[in-house]
């Protein structure tokens, strides 16, 4: 039995659950074509994490009575649009574009936190803590290559 819950809840839980979609193929990619093997160990271990948040995020929206698929179309066409950019975008530019990325889904997750929190606290953390994660390696390894 599902419970009744906000729309805009369920609603924004999907589009999460897309974002981690798209955002682990891009985590993927960069591990592949980096020479970096800091970066490229670091992406490989981000795209295991989108790939958790991802399961997470369906694990609850399934509590609702909300299936979603494992999205091979988005997979298929993140992979398709983001090749051509990764082959020419500089590995310390990339960083610099998941730091600002995890910023603003920092914003993100903790507003929805503040909205939703009491549904499932434990929930909200982990979604915060994913962002936590990737921010400060981003920060630090920007730092280190100034």
């Amino acid at each position: 039995m599902s419970q009744v819950v906000d729309r805009a809840f369920i609603r924004a839980l999907k589009y999460d659950y897309l974002g981690e979609v798209s955002t682990e193929v891009n985590f993927l990619l960069q591990s592949y074509l980096t020479f970096n093997p800091e970066v490229a160990q670091k992406a490989l271990e981000f795209a295991q994490l989108e790939a958790d948040t991802r399961k997470m995020i369906g694990i609850e929206l399934a509590k609702y009575g909300v299936k979603m698929g494992s999205c091979l179309w988005l997979k298929a066409l993140s992979f398709i649009l983001l090749i051509p950019i990764k082959l020419i975008l500089p590995t310390q530019l990339w960083v610099h574009l998941i730091y600002c990325s995890t910023l603003h889904a920092l914003k993100l997750y903790e507003s929805q936190q503040e909205r939703w929190g009491a549904i499932n606290p434990e929930f909200f953390d982990r979604l915060v803590d994913h962002e936590i994660k990737q921010r400060n390696w981003a920060r630090d390894y920007l730092a280190r290559k100034k």
